[in-house]
């Protein structure tokens, strides 16, 4: 019995030796990464990177990178589920690389881009931030001087676009084959195509609390359906709010529209959207001329949306309280 016993310790002995070889050590397997940790970008001597990719490469899923204040020159490919994040008093741009076609591309699901100022390096065509991925918050960024500020495309969904300035750009922010998706209290000025385009198959998008200021197209809605646009300030576009080509079951109220100079809604002809909620009514149209008899807060006659045969049932006959919305002229 004994000696039974010495040969199965024996065995147990040489099967751990021969399979521990076989094992990576924790060091050896990591490679230098950084798990689920906190790490600084910058040029000082508390940063451990200078540069947004290196760091990027280096960490897990889940780490967070806070980038110090600083002109970052780089094209930056998140490829990992992390929140990248600027720290310090005064601005951290990041201007992208003069021979890519993006300035900022998101692949990976649940990542976090907050508060840098991103343009494009030169002449080249650009995308500020490229979106390939879902539930991603995109908040506090100035996107400028691209051709196409923020892509949202590859069948992707449950991103938050809130809290951005989108100025200056060709497109401000286009959307394509994208559903269930929030934009919210963004700035779209002066953007010289689309404020907003969202199309093909992008549906069920909510679209609140935004101010489009100066923008050729503020918003436009192309072959989708079922997106829901309340609560934002159209101030001096040349067309507010462009629905068209397939553009389906939408519904557009408590907007506020002032000083287009083209429409405030433009509709194709046979596409069914609706401009009324029971509950809070229409919109607010600076050149609306009806009458409110019975002081309920709505134009006793309808609204005609400019070349089709839909209207606004219950225009209001006076604007709602939008921040900055009387302040753009």
């Amino acid at each position: 019995m004994r000696e039974k016993s010495l040969i199965v310790a024996v065995f147990i002995l040489m099967f751990t030796i021969g399979f521990s070889g076989c094992v990576q050590t924790p060091s050896e397997n990591n490679n230098n990464q950084h798990p689920n940790e906190q790490v600084y970008v910058g040029n000082g001597s508390d940063a451990d990177f200078q540069n947004i990719q290196d760091a990027i490469n280096a960490v897990n899923d889940g780490s967070t990178i806070y980038v110090q204040e600083g002109t970052y020159y780089e094209t930056i490919y998140i490829n990992k589920s992390i929140h990248l994040i600027h720290v310090g008093e005064h601005i951290s741009s990041i201007i992208g690389g003069k021979d890519q076609s993006s300035v900022i591309q998101v692949n990976a699901d649940y990542c976090t881009l907050d508060g840098f100022d991103i343009t494009k390096n030169g002449t080249i065509i650009a995308k500020g931030i490229h979106i390939r991925s879902s539930n991603n918050t995109i908040s506090n960024n100035t996107i400028t001087d691209t051709t196409e500020g923020i892509v949202i495309e590859n069948e992707t969904q449950q991103n938050t676009i809130i809290w951005n300035n989108i100025s200056n750009n060709h497109y401000g922010l286009k959307m394509q084959t994208s559903v269930n998706n929030t934009l919210a209290y963004n700035i779209v000025n002066s953007n010289s195509l689309y404020g907003m385009y969202i199309y093909y198959n992008s549906h069920r998008n909510i679209i609140h609390n935004n101010t489009f200021y100066k923008n050729n197209y503020a918003l436009r809605i192309k072959s989708s359906a079922e997106n829901i646009v309340y609560y934002n300030c159209f101030n001096n576009n040349t067309y507010g709010v462009y629905l068209c080509c397939g553009a389906d079951y939408n519904i557009v109220y408590n907007n506020i529209f002032k000083l287009s100079n083209q429409s405030h809604i433009h509709v194709d002809r046979g596409l069914t959207n609706y401009f009324t909620d029971r509950t809070y009514g229409g919109n607010y149209y600076d050149d609306y001329d009806g009458v409110d008899s019975n002081n309920d807060s709505f134009g006793d006659t309808p609204y005609l949306i400019k070349d089709s045969t839909l209207q606004d049932d219950k225009p209001l006959m006076n604007p709602l309280d939008f921040l900055f919305c009387d302040t753009l002229n």
